[in-house]
């Protein structure tokens, strides 16, 4: 059997897989030659027997796109943006509130169900695929692409980035190539985000630019560390946005707590260190939690 499989958003691409194994992978920037494209990969798919959606609430683009600067242009249109103010402004009140994230992620849900039926419609029109169609969730296409590739036959795997169906991560115990789901971490808590607002006050292009961050801090001191720590950090169990505040509304509250002239390398150096101290807790603490000393890791944090 040939499974197709498909991501439309950031690094779109497809891949196939041919009877378990991975025949032929491709992101669509090497062919349209736009770096970091997002949107539906028409250039990279070719014939196969069923497809394989990755992430299941996502906003649609038809056409793949240049990827643009994650906090000063468009993302995705009226709605993606009025959502995410929204998301901002509501989290600068109700914070941490199940409520209000519940509200959010069924809202996102709703205002992207379109999504689903136009990759069938352009599958079946424009490719003439009618195989099946299956949606999977985010985290576990990160998971599945660790784990069947690390050559473990037992592991803990554990995923970690900006936030994907509405989660940041979530960590599986897997046997003989069993996922058992542990844990999972909503995406208002995403330190990978926290990251992202870096690259922005520093200048760069957020969701894009953050290896400039890593190698700027190399060059500075974790002077803004405790600052960094007032918004997210590591708990003991969990890493935790304490700051009440997401998207736009974080970046505005840490550019306010920062003096005017703060330097770029101490930043990156700050948000370098709590990344590395955070999540290098975080793992530590699900590996024993799981019992399975071996580690597979997926997401752009990581």
């Amino acid at each position: 059997m040939r499974i197709l499989g498909i991501a439309d958003s950031i690094n779109s691409g497809s891949a196939i897989i041919k009877d378990g194994w991975i025949d032929v992978a491709i992101n669509e920037e090497r062919l349209n030659r736009d770096k970091m494209c997002m949107g539906f990969p028409r250039l990279s798919i070719g014939d196969i027997d069923a497809v394989a959606v990755a992430t299941n609430v996502l906003f649609w683009r038809p056409e793949c796109q240049p990827y643009s600067d994650y906090f000063r242009e468009s993302r995705g249109g009226w709605m993606r943006e009025g959502l995410l103010s929204a998301g901002g402004v509501v989290s600068t009140i109700m914070g941490n509130s199940t409520f209000a994230r519940n509200t959010y992620h069924t809202l996102k849900s709703v205002l992207t169900w379109g999504r689903r039926k136009n990759i069938r419609k352009i599958l079946a029109e424009e490719f003439g695929i009618d195989a099946p169609v299956r949606f999977i969730d985010h985290h576990l296409s990160h998971a599945a692409s660790a784990y069947f590739t690390s050559g473990f036959e037992n592991a803990t795997v554990i995923t970690l980035d900006g936030a994907g169906d509405g989660k940041c991560s979530r960590v599986y115990r897997v046997r003989q190539g069993q996922f058992e789901e542990l844990h999972d971490l909503d995406s208002y808590h995403s330190i990978g985000n926290y990251y992202s607002y870096v690259t922005h006050l520093c200048g760069f292009k957020g969701h894009k630019h953050e290896g400039k961050i890593t190698g700027l801090a190399a060059h500075g001191e974790p002077a803004y560390l405790d600052v960094l720590k007032r918004y997210v950090d590591w708990d003991g169990k969990y890493i935790r946005n304490i700051g009440k505040c997401f998207d736009h509304s974080a970046v505005s509250k840490l550019r306010a707590e920062l003096p005017d002239d703060f330097s770029h390398e101490d930043l990156s150096a700050s948000v370098q260190v709590l990344l590395e101290r955070a999540v290098s807790a975080y793992a530590e603490y699900w590996v024993k939690e799981s019992g399975i000393s071996n580690v597979a890791l997926a997401g752009g944090v990581f």
